[in-house]
């Protein structure tokens, strides 16, 4: 269902997505230097021991994760890894969001650790665009509900 000029992973306004590769393990380390580590998450969709040690800060701000061998040139030698290791990852959210959906998301949060847990609470981001027409109608004492809502829900596994 996502437009296909829109990357979930990638869709800009300081949002990404690496959820489904462990970035949000409670091992990571992307946890550890966000002050998060210690918490037992269990993001949804993602089983307990995905991590692949592939993902990484995409920018030198570190700011943006994703794959850093996707953001490489992939030669050759590494088409094994997106066939074999890469196909066991899976994003539901990819294949029911739109990308107006997608969009908000990422306007709304504007980073990757809020982003990735909202992209894939589906139902909640779905409530949230049909009660706000853009994120600026969001108001700020509901946006601290949901990164508060997203927290508990990432601790419980819910």
């Amino acid at each position: 269902m996502t437009d296909v000029t829109i990357n979930i992973c990638q869709p800009g306004h300081g949002a990404s997505c690496a959820l489904c590769c462990g970035s949000h393990h409670p091992e990571s380390a992307f946890l550890r230097e966000a002050g998060r580590s210690g918490f037992p998450l269990r993001p949804p969709g993602v089983a307990d021991g995905m991590q692949c040690s592939c993902i990484g800060y995409l920018d030198a701000g570190k700011k943006t994760i994703g794959c850093l061998v996707y953001a490489s040139e992939r030669p050759p030698r590494v088409e094994s890894l997106f066939r074999t290791t890469c196909t066991h990852f899976s994003c539901r959210a990819r294949e029911v969001l739109s990308g107006a959906e997608i969009l908000f998301a990422a306007q709304l949060m504007r980073d990757w650790y809020y982003y990735a847990l909202l992209v894939n609470s589906i139902d909640l981001l779905r409530e949230l665009t049909a009660r706000y027409r853009t994120t600026c109608d969001v108001p700020r004492e509901v946006l601290e509900g949901v990164r508060a809502s997203l927290e508990a829900r990432a601790l419980v596994g819910d």
